[in-house]
């Protein structure tokens, strides 16, 4: 896994997490492999710790900043975002990590995307829109089947709030804002830029043994 990390106070006071990170020419930014975080917003690094099978995983977190490790001690609410087309999510893994959420924080919420930005993925690809379109349905679809059927397994009672897609807040004032900021970052700073690009790559690869087309990986990561 790998990152991008804005030193601030709050990337400061977890200097072992800091000084692993590699340095780039901007002195307050660094990176470790490819994924993108922000020491503004708390993010957490999940192990899954085997035991003597998968029925004995455990969730290990692992806060990234010293204000995730507050908001981890506080445990009032998580985020946890599944991506579709990734077996890694299956019934049996969000089953331990839907107890750990539950055990861990007063309450949590269950993210998916929205099916236009799980289809750009596939789109990157090279799979046709329609195409693309109709297989990110039937996957998010089945996504949904089996959240709900892991959390009945954790015993976590739902409601309206635990299920939400990425969708839902496109024309929430507070979502645009973060996705304009996002996208102002992306087009000036060019060390996030190469970062949202690698980690595009890395995404539109992973199901794919072609390396797609430049533009296809340029326009993912634009999105």
């Amino acid at each position: 896994m790998s990152a991008t990390v804005r030193n601030c106070l709050e990337a400061g006071a977890c200097p072992r997490f800091w000084d692993r990170l590699v340095s780039c020419p901007e002195p307050a930014i660094k990176t470790r492999d490819r994924v993108v975080f922000s020491a503004n917003t708390c993010i957490l690094l999940l192990d899954r710790r085997p035991g003597l099978g998968e029925s004995t995983v455990s969730i290990e977190p692992h806060p990234t900043t010293a204000n995730c490790r507050r908001l981890l001690e506080r445990g009032d609410h998580v985020l946890i975002g599944v991506s579709p087309f990734n077996s890694k999510f299956n019934q049996s893994y969000l089953t331990r990590l839907f107890t750990w959420a539950a055990t861990s924080f007063d309450r949590f919420t269950v993210a998916l995307p929205g099916e236009r930005e799980a289809a750009l993925a596939l789109e990157a690809a090279g799979t046709p829109a329609v195409k693309a379109a109709r297989k990110t349905r039937h996957e998010l679809n089945r996504n949904t089947r089996t959240i709900y059927a892991a959390l009945d397994a954790a015993g976590v009672a739902r409601n309206g709030d635990t299920l939400i897609r990425v969708s839902d807040f496109a024309a929430d004032r507070a979502y645009r804002s973060m996705v304009d900021t996002a996208e102002a970052t992306y087009r000036d700073n060019p060390v996030f830029r190469t970062a949202c690009q690698e980690t595009s790559a890395m995404v539109v690869r992973a199901g794919h043994a072609h390396r797609p087309e430049p533009w296809r990986e340029r326009a993912l990561a634009i999105y």
